[in-house]
């Protein structure tokens, strides 16, 4: 079985479809349950920490081909859930396009 490798801070998006990619030995990142507001495709990712606790992080991607924008925002609170950490990366990309942009 061959894994892919990928740098941190690599995301990789498959909306409806839950994808794992390593990141690191120890750690694995998880994009859960990617959405599309306006141009903007907003993927919640979570990760699970050494101490097994969950972080969030979330992509917000726009353009296409050589015109893509990736923005990562990665958060530091952790929670016990996993659950609980997409929840606060959702809400988080929410706000985001609504401070920026008016949308969500």
């Amino acid at each position: 079985m061959c894994r892919n490798v990928l740098p941190v801070g690599t995301t990789v998006l498959k909306p409806r479809r839950r994808a794992t990619v390593r990141v690191h030995p120890n750690m694995i990142t998880t994009q859960e349950k990617a959405f599309s507001v306006g141009k903007y495709l907003v993927s919640p990712l979570t990760r699970t920490t050494e101490s097994g606790q969950y972080t969030a992080s979330v992509s917000i991607r726009s353009g296409r081909g050589s015109g893509t924008h990736d923005r990562v925002f990665r958060f530091i609170p952790e929670f016990a859930t996993r659950e609980g950490a997409l929840a606060y990366a959702i809400a988080e990309g929410h706000s985001w396009l609504q401070q920026r942009h008016g949308f969500a």
